[in-house]
C-alpha cells in the first residue's frame, strides 16, 4: 500500500466484517485486494463455502462517505453478479447482510 491513509481506509472498510483476521478464520477468505480511483476505494475478497457467491467487495465513495456492497459468484473465467447494494448502505448493516445472503456467518 502507498501510505497511511489508504491502510486506514482498508481497515476500516474490513473492520465492517469484524476484520480481515476473522474474514480469514470463520470463513476462510483470501485473495484480498483492494482498488482506488478519484471517487471510489474498495477492497475485495474471495471465499469458500457459500453455494450463493464466493466474492465480496466492499467499496466507500470518497465524495460522500456512504458504503457499497457487491457480492458474486466466480467460476473459471465467468462471474455473475448475486446482490448489489449500491451506495448508501450503513456501517451497522455490512455484515448482517454478508450473513444473510451467503449463509456464512462471522461471529458465533
Amino acid at each position: 500500500m502507498t501510505n497511511q491513509h489508504d491502510q486506514t481506509i482498508v481497515q476500516n472498510l474490513l473492520n465492517n466484517f469484524g476484520g480481515q483476521r476473522r474474514l480469514i478464520a470463520m470463513i476462510g477468505a483470501k485473495h484480498f485486494s483492494y482498488d482506488k480511483t478519484a471517487s471510489k476505494f474498495s477492497v475485495s475478497f474471495r471465499f469458500p463455502g457459500s453455494r450463493k457467491a464466493n466474492y465480496c467487495e466492499i467499496w466507500v465513495n470518497l465524495g460522500t462517505d456512504e458504503l457499497g456492497l457487491q457480492l458474486g459468484k466466480i467460476r473459471g473465467t465467468n462471474f455473475r453478479i448475486v446482490k448489489d447494494y449500491e451506495e448508501g448502505l450503513p456501517n451497522e448493516n455490512v455484515k448482517w447482510l454478508f450473513e444473510q445472503e451467503t449463509g456464512l456467518y462471522l461471529s458465533f
